[in-house]
């Protein structure tokens, strides 16, 4: 499979074709919705990625709980950013590089879903921005063939429950990833980070700084915390069921959800612990 890097013009060509005016000015796009006009403003790019805020009426609002209750409640590859003492915003991460195609033959899924994934990023996008989800899209199939897929990858992979399980070991820890379809919104991919139950107000509090600055600097993977079941866990996520093409944006995903998983689990473990969790808020006041 050969890679194709960030070409601005191409994914001005797929935004057009899904009704997005491009700002040459400003080098945003904009589009219509019955909500307002939906804006895509570039931000500045990171290492491998480029990132887009968007603004737009069909976004949820967020409340209290602030970027991680809001991550929640989004559709899509976009998450909420920023907070506390930075203006909270929505990002839309593409990563710089990725496959042209994914391969039929190898992936296993319907030939006639398989299209450009820049094209299905702006697709998803547009879905973010206008609250209209395609019509007859195939859901992805997830079954028993996955798992030699990806152990061939390197991956130690297992079919349980319906769902397919990434496990990541670590030193001194172990998490699954799990790829698992949600009714009405297709595949997602997403790791349990830290159970919130019975935190002192402290460590949660610190556990609450540290992924929010996480969520922010990782890509494309938004940490969000799930109020159902009470009193919530904090998990690692990406929404792929919006892509036509789930085998070129799944294995970006898991790749994305398994950074999240191994950049900051056992940190956040570690802020069990009351003393850690008061230096770390210390260090944030300052």
């Amino acid at each position: 499979m050969s890679n194709a890097f960030f070409d601005s013009h191409k994914l001005t060509d797929h935004l057009a074709a899904c009704g997005w005016q491009h700002e040459p000015a400003s080098g945003s796009w904009r589009r219509a919705t019955d909500r307002g006009s939906a804006l895509l403003r570039p931000l500045d790019a990171r290492s491998g990625w480029q990132q887009f805020e968007l603004q737009s009426g069909y976004l949820p609002t967020p409340e209290a709980g602030g970027p991680l209750a809001a991550n929640q409640r989004l559709y899509g590859p976009a998450k909420f950013v920023g907070g506390r003492s930075r203006p909270l915003l929505c990002r839309v991460d593409l990563p710089a590089e990725l496959p042209d195609r994914a391969d039929p033959a190898s992936a296993g899924f319907d030939p006639s879903m398989f299209s450009d994934p820049v094209r299905a990023w702006a697709e998803a996008v547009t879905v973010c921005a206008t609250g209209q989800r395609s019509a007859g899209r195939v859901p992805m199939r997830l079954d028993e063939s996955h798992v030699a897929r990806f152990e061939r990858d390197g991956y130690s992979a297992s079919f349980d429950d319906d769902e397919l399980h990434i496990h990541v070991h670590l030193p001194g820890l172990f998490r699954e990833i799990a790829i698992r379809e949600e009714p009405g919104l297709g595949a997602i991919v997403t790791a349990e980070l830290l159970d919130l139950s019975g935190l002192p107000d402290g460590c949660r509090e610190a556990a609450f700084y540290f992924a929010e600055a996480a969520n922010d600097r990782l890509g494309l993977v938004r940490l969000a915390v799930a109020e159902e079941p009470s009193p919530g866990i904090l998990r690692a996520m990406v929404h792929v069921g919006w892509a036509p093409i789930p085998g070129v944006w799944l294995h970006a995903a898991l790749e994305a959800v398994e950074a999240a998983v191994t950049l900051t689990a056992r940190e956040l473990a570690a802020l069990r612990d009351r003393e850690l969790a008061e230096l770390v808020l210390a260090a944030a006041a300052v």
